[in-house]
Order: C-alpha cells, then sequence, then structure tokens
C-alpha cells in the first residue's frame, strides 16, 4: 500500500512516499515564516493550500497520508492501574490522568497503549498532547480535502525509527530539537527545544543543547535510583542538521563513541538522506508497517499516535457523568488495595506528582514520604513541562513555586487554581497581617495586573490556623514582543 507522510516544521515540509517496505519518493519544501510557531499552526488556510498544491504535484495520494507537526511539546507517563471493567478505560485513564498531568485535561488530548497485564493491574504508556497544537493541525487537513489521513507524535515516530529499547534521541533541525529518553522500550521523556538559528552562534547553540542532554539525563537518573539509564546506552541523532559533520562536530567532542548510527527499517534508495527523513520513515513504521516490520518492533509504548477519537470533538452525555462517578467510587476502593502490593518505587513517583506546585490540591491523604532533594527534581520537571505546553502562563508555576517555598510559619495553602486569567490561592493564616504579606510577595513578582484579597474570614476557634482566604491574581497580559522575556 502506498503512504505519504508529512513532516511539518516551522522552516519547511518534508514529503515522504514509501509503499510500507521501499522509500519510493521525497521532498523538502521551505515555507514562509509565520506559518507555524511554538507548535502551533498559525494560517491553517495558507498552509492546506501549500500542501494540497504539493500532493496535486506529486499525484494525489490514492493511500494514506501521515502527518506529524513539529514543536508540539508532549507529557509522557506510565500509570499503573488495578483491573477494572473494558466498558471503563476511557474513564480510568482520564482520571488517573487528570492527577498526573501538570496541565489540565480540558488543554490536552490524551493517547495510550497497554505495556503489560497481569492480576493485580495494568501498565499504560499515555502522553499529554497539546490541543491547540492537534486542533490547528485538523483544520489545517480537512481544508486541503484529504480524507483518508491520520497524525502522529515525531518524538515516538522517531523511537520506532531507531527500535532500540535503551537510548538517546536527539533529533536536530533549524528550528527546534526533539530530546527522547528510552529506557525499556518507553519514551519516558520528551523534551521539545527551540534552536537559535543565527549561524555566527551556531556551535554555542550545539554545546547548550548537549548540555540539556546531559542535563535530562541526570534528571532522570536522579527520580530513577532504582533503574537509572545505562550510562552507554547510544545516543542516535537525526533530523536534517545531523547529517552535516561540522556542525555536528561539538556533539562529538561531547559524545565521542556513544553517537551511534541508525539502521532504517526499510529499504532505502542510494543517496536518500535517512537522518533528515527519520521522522517520516518513523511515521510509516506507526501506522503502515508490514507484517515483517511489525515483529521487529521493541514495545506496544511505539504504537501511540494521536487516535482518531481523541481529536474529534465529543459531546456530554449522561451516560459519561455517571461513568465518571463510577469510576472515581472504583478508583477509591481499589487503590488502596492495589497501592499496598506496588512497590516502593510507585508510590513515591505517584506521591511526588501530586505534591507539584499549583497542580491540584496541595493537602491531600497521602503521607509525604519523598525527601527534599527528589521533591525538588519532580517539581522542576512538572513546571517545565507546565511551561512547555502553556507557553508563557508556565512562568507562573515557577513564581508560585518560589512563593509557595518560602511561605512563614502559620501561612497553610489549602489549594490552588490557574486559569486562562488568573490564579486563585485558598489557605489559612494565623492573622491577617500574613495574608497582606502574602499579596506583597506576589505582587512582586512583576507577572500580575493586580493581586487582590477576595475574602477573609475567621471561622472560630477550632484550631491555630483559623482565618480563611482567597487571594486572586490576574495574570499580566504582555504583548507578543515582550512574551519570551
Amino acid at each position: 500500500m502506498r503512504y505519504v507522510t508529512l513532516d511539518i516544521q516551522q522552516s519547511g515540509i518534508n514529503l515522504l512516499e514509501t509503499n510500507g517496505e521501499r522509500v519510493m519518493r521525497w521532498s523538502t519544501t521551505p515555507l514562509p515564516d509565520g506559518l507555524i510557531k511554538n507548535g502551533v499552526i498559525v494560517h491553517p488556510a495558507s498552509l492546506a493550500t501549500l500542501i494540497k498544491s504539493l500532493l496535486v504535484k506529486w499525484g494525489l495520494p490514492r493511500g494514506k497520508v501521515i502527518v506529524c507537526l513539529s514543536g508540539v511539546r508532549y507529557i509522557p507517563r506510565v500509570f499503573s492501574l488495578p483491573n477494572f471493567k473494558r466498558s471503563l478505560r476511557v474513564e480510568v485513564i482520564r482520571h488517573e490522568s487528570e492527577r498526573r498531568m501538570p496541565v489540565p485535561l480540558d488543554q490536552l488530548h490524551l493517547s495510550w497503549r497497554r505495556l503489560s497485564a497481569d492480576r493485580s493491574g495494568e501498565r499504560y504508556f499515555v502522553v499529554g498532547v497539546p490541543r491547540r497544537s492537534v486542533q490547528t493541525l485538523v483544520e489545517t487537513m480537512a481544508q486541503t480535502g484529504i480524507k483518508n489521513y491520520a497524525l502522529d507524535i515525531k518524538p515516538i515516530a522517531l523511537a520506532r525509527l531507531v527500535n532500540v529499547r535503551e537510548s538517546v534521541i536527539l533529533n536536530l533541525e533549524p528550528d527546534n530539537a526533539d530530546v527522547v529518553l528510552v529506557v525499556d522500550g518507553i519514551p519516558e521523556t520528551i523534551r521539545s527545544l527551540p534552536v537559535n538559528r543565527n549561524p555566527e552562534a551556531w556551535d554555542d547553540t550545539v554545546r547548550e543543547i548537549g548540555a540539556e542532554v546531559i542535563r535530562t539525563i541526570d534528571y532522570y537518573n536522579s527520580t530513577h535510583l532504582d533503574r537509572p539509564m545505562d550510562p552507554e546506552a547510544p545516543i542516535f541523532l537525526t533530523g536534517s542538521i545531523a547529517g552535516d559533520k561540522a556542525a555536528i562536530l561539538p556533539l562529538d567532542q561531547l559524545f565521542g563513541s556513544r553517537i551511534a548510527p541508525v539502521a532504517p527499517l526499510m529499504n532505502c534508495p542510494e543517496g536518500f538522506p535517512v537522518l533528515g527523513y527519520a521522522a517520516n520513515m518513523g511515521l510509516v513504521l506507526g501506522r503502515g508497517k508490514s507484517k515483517k516490520l511489525a515483529v521487529l518492533a521493541s514495545s506496544p509504548a511505539m504504537a501511540v499516535g494521536i487516535e482518531e477519537q481523541e481529536y474529534k470533538p465529543a459531546g456530554h452525555s449522561g451516560r459519561k457523568f455517571v461513568l465518571a462517578g463510577a469510576v472515581a467510587l472504583a478508583l477509591i476502593l481499589l487503590f488502596p488495595t492495589y497501592q499496598a502490593r506496588s512497590g516502593s518505587h510507585a508510590a513515591t513517583s505517584s506521591l511526588a506528582q501530586e505534591l507539584a506546585v499549583a497542580e491540584g490540591n496541595l493537602r491531600n491523604s497521602v503521607k509525604v514520604t519523598d525527601s527534599t532533594r527528589e521533591l525538588k527534581f519532580e517539581t522542576g520537571l512538572l513546571a517545565g513541562e507546565r511551561q512547555s505546553v502553556l507557553g508563557n502562563q508556565g512562568r507562573y508555576s515557577e513564581s508560585l513555586s518560589q512563593l509557595l517555598s518560602g511561605l512563614p510559619n502559620g501561612v497553610v495553602p489549602e489549594s490552588v487554581t490557574m486559569t486562562s486569567e488568573n490564579l486563585i490561592l485558598d489557605g489559612t493564616a494565623v492573622d491577617l497581617p500574613q495574608v497582606i504579606n502574602l499579596a506583597d510577595q506576589l505582587e512582586g513578582f512583576e507577572l500580575f495586573d493586580g493581586v487582590y484579597l477576595e475574602s477573609i474570614s475567621s471561622p472560630g476557634p477550632d484550631g491555630i490556623n483559623s482565618n480563611v482566604f482567597r487571594l486572586r491574581a490576574d495574570y499580566l497580559h504582555l504583548e507578543s514582543g515582550d512574551a519570551g522575556k
């Protein structure tokens, strides 16, 4: 069967045609500046016109078109869940994702695959994709008039192509770099970094990307003390820049013999730039692989893409609300028994997620067993993930983390809610001056138009912290030119 894959980048579109096992044609088409920004298609109609003209030039596809978008931020998670009825799977996974993802679910699309199952429960690989990026890509493809198409996740497509159960993948493109850590066949960490396109600063840019890879590995190891990455795990370089020996020289000096060659799992003609079209080939392996290639897949996690039912809007029915309630009740009843069977690492990881600043209730019934150092690592990663997904709004999480880490004795935050317009902080304090001091600290970050004491009341002498307060901080809306400051 014929497959046409589109790797849409800020600077251009990589188009590849295969028959599932052999590369047939390929091309790269530059894009005008401004069509795509930070993993979001700004002008879907204009991009759709360009894609349609490309496909008409090649001959309208008789097979499936598979698409990925560069620069999108992804949040991967591995969930261990108790056994449950198949009919409740969607609700159970969404319920756990709401607890574990650092971004509200209404801003994410979820995709998942089951990794394993036994008597104690099941493990799932779940990926959160920013809803806005998916919606603009869907809108673009709808305007091309192409009906038979699929959306996929670029870093996972790269991991499919490499197909090594423990590895580091660094994809270098003119506009962004993707870092993927694969452990036991699972893309445990996925990062997308902007790239400085200034040729005069290129060596410094590559060195900083290399340093970021090392920091990412160090972070992973510090939060997975029971199963750190192999210090000699191979590093695979992909992307259009990876084929330029002079451009990647700083990486050769940094990683040396750990850099391994990419061996594509399909037949390629002589002269075909494998590294530049690595993502395209990975797209084919995910959606259109033959039986011969299927047996080579290293993990069920590699099959994750953006499923059709996930990116089409769904209505809310009464049945769904009933199911949601049933799921919550089932998890409450099942999790104590399940957690008793789970290892201490799973409990520690779940707890660290629960304690992530500004991501839900700050007071919960789980006892704190993590060390301060591990919590700081976990909170730092979640803040980074939130910032990468939400863009400039993510800066508020970092400032809030600093604020809450230095609260005076007697002030207890109960919950933090972050909406698109403001931040709401509820808590208790010994007296009013402490609340006013807290408001002054929020204003000191210079990220808010104003900080307001919405309410304060004393429910009576039932404890030391008797003053219940609510602070509202309205976001400072920056001009587009200031967004990166």
